[in-house]
């Protein structure tokens, strides 16, 4: 680990970058994070750095490469299992990276990496316009990083090197800004429907066989409450409830081909044994189609179901309850669905020490190397 001398100097040799140290007045709110296990609580990083471009990034790089210094990389601190923070290592603080570029046709948009969801997005991923417009491996049209030697490289949607950077994070580098395909606002039906719940087998597997809305409410179970309404995006986005989730908890993913009868009776059995203290999204995608001229690193065919489940939990010595049965629940779903797997789980929702399942692809020599 590098001496405490070498961060004593680290100012003077980033001139115009902020630079935090523990006795800053800014470093607990810079520090703070989701995740707040007992262990990562204790972890007080030397130092945080927070760049506002792709060069000063690099300088950021550079200097910890030159000093034998490890770094992490914090944008939204949003991880289920506080990865930001290691101790001894330095962080690299994203959040003011914040410019946004709207190309002259207004077809695509260039975000920096510091723009949080709720400010230049109203969805994207697995959201309600993933059916009409695809996840985001089908919108991104170019990146710029800083790789791990320093350099700024930029790719863009003609570069090869692009397909192995979709669908795989920051794996590859420091994200900097992320060119992107942009759509006009448009309506959408939404709203709650909730089903009786008397019996939760019959219910969920008779949601689970049905069409869409209009065929879809004619088949489903019986309706006790129909809330859907048309909305703009942005309305739609205001009216969910506030984010009030607690800092423990995790998560769990698998991607499957389908969402067989098999797999949803794994999902209505684990509701017998779910725990009461968590609060649990449990939830999987339908069948979601992936643009299939667009290479990617997924790890998925040109369709797939992708299986959630999160879980959080107000007493943190009700976690390890919590995180056995989402544990046991995947277990049993990927022994259920074995036949329509995907070698793959989402790399950025898989618990520490739990292998994501080649979730890169690189066992079917999808990926393609980085170099800069």
């Amino acid at each position: 680990m590098p001496s405490a001398s070498v961060f004593s100097a680290l100012d003077s040799s980033l001139p115009g970058i902020t630079v935090l140290t523990r006795s800053s007045p800014s470093y607990p709110g810079r520090r703070k994070i989701r995740c707040q296990d007992e262990a990562l609580a204790k972890i007080e990083p030397p130092a945080i750095a927070v760049p506002k471009s792709g060069e000063e990034v690099s300088s950021v790089v550079h200097w910890c490469m030159s000093n034998g210094v490890r770094f992490t990389v914090r944008d939204g601190g949003n991880d289920y299992f506080g990865r930001t923070v290691v101790e001894g290592a330095l962080v690299i603080d994203t959040r003011d990276i914040t410019y946004l570029h709207v190309a002259a046709d207004r077809k695509t948009a260039t975000v920096g990496a510091g723009f949080l969801m709720k400010d230049p997005a109203t969805f994207g991923g697995y959201g309600p316009m993933q059916h009409s417009l695809g996840l985001g491996i089908d919108q991104t049209v170019g990146l710029e990083i800083v790789t791990a030697k320093g350099d700024v490289v930029n790719f863009g949607e003609e570069d090869m090197r692009l397909d192995g950077l979709r669908g795989t994070g920051g794996n590859h580098g420091v994200i900097v800004s992320l060119k992107i395909k942009v759509c006009p606002n448009f309506n959408l039906l939404t709203g709650i429907l909730i089903y009786d719940s008397r019996d939760f087998n019959k219910t969920i597997r008779d949601y689970n066989d049905a069409a869409y809305l209009g065929k879809f409410i004619a088949a489903t179970p019986l309706l006790k409450v129909n809330r859907v309404a048309s909305k703009g995006l942005t309305e739609y986005y205001a009216s969910m409830p506030p984010d009030r989730n607690t800092p423990w908890g995790g998560m769990r993913t698998q991607y499957f081909a389908k969402m067989t009868r098999e797999l949803t009776d794994v999902v209505v059995a684990s509701l017998v044994t779910m725990p009461t203290d968590p609060m649990v999204n449990l939830s999987w995608t339908g069948d979601v189609p992936i643009n299939p001229e667009v290479n990617h690193c997924i790890g998925v065919g040109p369709s797939h179901v992708f299986l959630s489940a999160s879980f959080f939990v107000s007493d943190v010595r009700n976690k390890e309850a919590a995180d056995s049965w989402t544990s046991e629940m995947f277990e049993a779903a990927r022994k259920a669905g074995a036949g329509g797997m995907c070698e793959a789980a989402h790399p950025g929702l898989t618990p520490l020490g739990e292998d994501p399942r080649g979730a890169v692809g690189v066992q079917d020599g999808q990926g393609n190397g980085i170099e800069g």
